[in-house]
């Protein structure tokens, strides 16, 4: 199952609990925060976080998204990965 809009910690705690993960994805040309619900984000712990800076037409974040579900399905430990931070060139 994928939520595709979490806005509160409470959200992404639950997610958490019942054993899934919580992904962020960034996109550099777009304002942050943009209301209330949105900012009680700002600072959480993100188990990933996905960089789309659209330079590709999303084909890189799509790519990463799904290694991220394969390994889930295959009960891989996800571990946070520096290269998906903004600004940072992927690895691969």
């Amino acid at each position: 199952m994928v939520v595709s809009d979490v806005r509160f910690p409470e959200e992404a705690d639950y997610i958490r609990s019942v054993g899934g993960i919580v992904v962020k994805i960034t996109r550099q040309t777009s304002p942050v925060h943009g209301n209330s619900a949105e900012r009680k984000m700002v600072g959480y712990a993100f188990d990933q976080v996905v960089s789309n800076d659209l330079s590709d037409g999303g084909e890189r974040m799509f790519r990463r998204l799904d290694e991220l579900v394969s390994n889930l399905r295959l009960g891989h430990r996800l571990e946070p990965k520096a290269t998906d931070m903004p600004g940072v060139p992927d690895a691969n």
